[in-house]
């Protein structure tokens, strides 16, 4: 369903020359926001999302930038004008990075501070705001402090309060009733469509439990399958909200440079487990305590690859 039709004015980034400034820009790792979505739920504070606006254009340019005008505009052909931009373009190779150093100075003047360990998050008292590039999550003890921030916030740059959380970094994020459901279903919807899998038989385990996917000898896999760009596709997903698949893809993933026909039926095999698994969602719930648990599986006898003679 469409909602609304966005035109956007982007600037040719490749073109651009003698950059004197920073274009890196931090964000956060999606592990951290499950680690605080999980704290959340312990403490019941609620959870908030903000929508910033044509984001880039928010911060202005601290040196000189010229761009041909676009075609819409009526300039006579035999005049060589150009655009000098005030503002940060989509496409400008520094846009991210000017555009945090700007959201970092109005959160600092709002009395943030950002965490010493932990970029891109920034700590009010009880309150913390997650920040990936211009995507936002805010935990506060009550709904109205999320809705005085983003009032504060709007005096000098237009945002949207979206309200409960709903949709991050590709992570359908629910909450309800103090539980944090986190789910990708439309990430492995389009991964299954791609690979032509979504009609695959669905099977629940993602890998032959006496299968040793860890040998390098035997037929090479066919070169037209698509094995890294389904590998990376696999462990993007493991690392948002979809942890039971890191064992079985880290293992796969292990022979990326050089995969066999053996690899190339398990990645198949873990791909029906996809079909078989794409509603099942990760659930933060609250708990009785907030000390930290560690499982670790010792036995790597049945492993033969990297087992102890």
């Amino acid at each position: 369903m469409i909602t609304k039709f966005k035109a956007r004015l982007v600037f040719q980034g490749d073109c651009e020359k003698d950059i004197d400034s920073e274009t890196y820009a931090p964000v956060i790792d999606f592990t951290l926001v499950r680690l605080l979505l999980s704290v959340a739920t312990q403490r019941g504070l609620s959870i908030g999302q903000l929508d910033f606006l044509s984001a880039f254009l928010q911060a202005w340019i601290n040196r000189r930038v010229y761009m041909p005008p676009p075609q819409f505009l009526e300039i006579p052909s035999e005049d060589d004008w150009v655009c000098q931009l005030d503002r940060r373009l989509y496409g400008l190779k520094n846009a991210p990075c000017m555009w945090y150093d700007h959201l970092h100075e109005q959160l600092v003047k709002l009395g943030f501070t950002e965490l010493k360990h932990a970029m891109c998050v920034f700590k009010r008292g009880a309150v913390l705001v997650l920040v990936y590039v211009d995507d936002v999550l805010v935990i506060a003890p009550t709904e109205g402090d999320i809705k005085a921030l983003n009032q504060s916030l709007k005096k000098t740059m237009p945002t949207q309060d979206v309200g409960p959380a709903e949709h991050f970094l590709g992570v359908d994020t629910r909450v309800s009733r103090g539980t944090v459901c986190l789910k990708q279903s439309k990430g492995i919807e389009a991964l299954l469509t791609r690979t032509r899998m979504k009609n695959a038989r669905p099977i629940s385990c993602p890998l032959e439990p006496t299968t040793d996917y860890s040998a390098t000898d035997g037929a090479p896999s066919h070169a037209v399958f698509p094995f890294r760009s389904i590998i990376g596709s696999i462990l993007y997903l493991s690392m948002k909200a979809r942890p039971d698949l890191s064992t079985a893809i880290n293992l796969l993933a292990r022979h990326v440079t050089k995969p066999t026909l053996l690899l190339e039926r398990g990645l198949l095999r873990l791909l029906k487990c996809l079909n078989s698994t794409k509603s099942t969602s990760l659930q933060l719930t609250p708990g009785d305590s907030t000390q930290l648990s560690a499982y670790v599986d010792a036995n790597w006898a049945s492993e033969s690859g990297s087992r102890r003679k």
